[in-house]
């Protein structure tokens, strides 16, 4: 690629270079223009005290200063919310000092941003990217900041490479140390490695170095523990085979068995970090089975409640790396009610009630779970068995879905009739408004006065006592 091309690519260019003559493009900006790859964020280094330039730059252009790191010497000056400038003190005495001392060869090269265009690599970085490697320079830049571990299996989740066989031992040596840096950090690795296109790949590298159970030691009891329906498996290994599964159906979603669904998926994935926590939901859907293994006289496994077991442990991890409470929330779901389409797939008679309900209680979900259970089906010997019965599930899903969206209805029962009837508002209320849309999804009741009438009854069920 053209080195002036990228000189002239970063956004306040002239702004930049009014303030200070010695700065170097650095970092991921080099490596992803090299890549051809799309960029948001510029990394840049200048002499020193870069929250001083951020503030001289602020007063030539708008802008907002996010500080990084006060030790570390970086800022973030934002320009708009999708593209930002990462300014960093040098570290060292020059720029190839600096570039030694980054986390992986492919992210020390550097582009000075005045003078003549030169690719700056004291690494070898440029070899490295050509090849697909991820090395890092030296075994400090490791233990220094043990993220960087972390960092190795992103880049091999994103990029599709390999770790370089130093920088292997190296993450095995030092991988107890990833308990160190901030979970915060963590939490916006872990989003990228999930997020990514080649997630199953990573995690059994992750599995080996033993840095899965380090991140989550939930995980080690999975490895320890084998079901048996048909045949033996162990469940670490059907969990990551369900990751496999579910990667390869959302590669394939606009092309594959899904494509009639794909929009109903794809309305939930276009919300940030979804396809993340689907992964993550695939590979933690099975966590609560070690605690609630039994095994019946004919020496088959049943795990009674290891989806409620499993919602509790998910949730300690998303805590644990400091989730959102959406991203918490959506997590624990997909757990917690990974089992619900495998029970509606194996009803002999699907009816609308049920249909219903299952779309009412997971909204958004109810899709996405049923590919999840697809996968998780898939990875359960004899594979592909039965699997017709979770496409028969979305085609009777689709067909209710449709009809919703092609008849919009107006409630036929609302709180204040239920005020009316002298009830209090609290949680009966939301029980007693969905009994009454499952009943006329089922096409038992049709109007307002028939609603009304099924009232009584529908309260008293409920409550077990007359409302006059």
């Amino acid at each position: 690629m053209d080195l002036k091309f990228i000189q002239h690519s970063i956004p306040l260019r002239e702004n930049l270079l009014k303030i200070e003559r010695e700065i170097y493009i650095v970092g991921g900006t080099v490596r992803d223009f090299l890549l051809n790859r799309p960029i948001n964020d510029y990394d840049i280094v200048i002499p020193r005290n870069a929250m001083l330039f951020a503030q001289k730059l602020k007063r030539i252009v708008p802008g907002k200063i996010v500080p990084l790191s006060e030790e570390d010497d970086d800022v973030r000056f934002v320009i708009k919310h999708n593209l930002w400038i990462d300014i960093s003190g040098r570290k060292g005495g020059d720029i190839n000092e600096d570039l030694k001392r980054r986390d992986f060869t492919i992210n020390a090269m550097a582009i000075p941003l005045h003078g003549e265009p030169v690719l700056i690599d004291p690494c070898s970085g440029k070899r490295d990217l050509l090849n697909g490697i991820i090395r890092t320079p030296q075994r400090e830049n490791l233990s220094n900041d043990p993220l960087r571990i972390l960092r190795a299996f992103r880049f091999m989740a994103e990029l599709r490479f390999e770790i370089e066989r130093n920088t292997w031992n190296w993450v095995w040596e030092l991988g107890f140390r990833l308990r160190k840096p901030s979970k915060e950090r963590i939490r916006y690795e872990l989003f990228l490695i999930f997020g990514s296109s080649y997630v199953y790949s990573t995690l059994l590298k992750m599995r080996e170095s033993k840095i899965l159970e380090v991140l989550f030691p939930e995980m080690v009891a999975l490895e320890m523990t084998s079901q048996r329906y048909y045949q033996e498996q162990n469940l670490l290994y059907h969990s990551l085979q369900t990751v496999r599964n579910l990667e390869n159906l959302l590669d394939n979603l606009t092309s594959g068995p899904l494509k009639k669904y794909s929009r109903y998926i794809e309305a939930f994935l276009k919300f940030k970090n979804s396809k993340a926590l689907m992964m993550m939901g695939a590979l933690f859907h099975d966590l609560g089975k070690p605690a609630t293994i039994s095994v019946t006289p004919e020496g088959r496994t049943r795990f009674f409640d290891h989806d409620s077991v499993g919602e509790s442990l998910v949730k300690r991890i998303a805590k644990r790396y400091r989730f959102s409470r959406r991203e918490t929330k959506l997590l624990a779901h997909l757990v917690r009610r990974h089992m619900y389409p495998h029970y509606l797939a194996g009803e002999d008679r699907l009816t609308k009630r049920a249909l219903n309900r299952y779309l009412r209680r997971n909204d958004v979900l109810a899709f996405p779970l049923v590919v999840i259970a697809i996968a998780d089906a898939q990875a359960s010997p004899p594979a592909d068995w039965g699997i017709d019965k979770y496409f028969e599930l979305l085609e009777h899903l689709d067909a209710l879905k449709k009809e919703k969206e092609s008849k919009p209805q107006k409630k036929l029962v609302t709180g204040k009739d239920l005020i009316d009837l002298g009830l209090k508002p609290g949680p009966i209320f939301s029980k007693i408004l969905e009994e009454i849309d499952d009943l006329r999804a089922e096409g038992k009741i049709k109007t307002r006065e028939e609603a009304l009438e099924r009232l009584g009854q529908i309260i008293r069920e409920l409550k077990g006592e007359v409302v006059s």
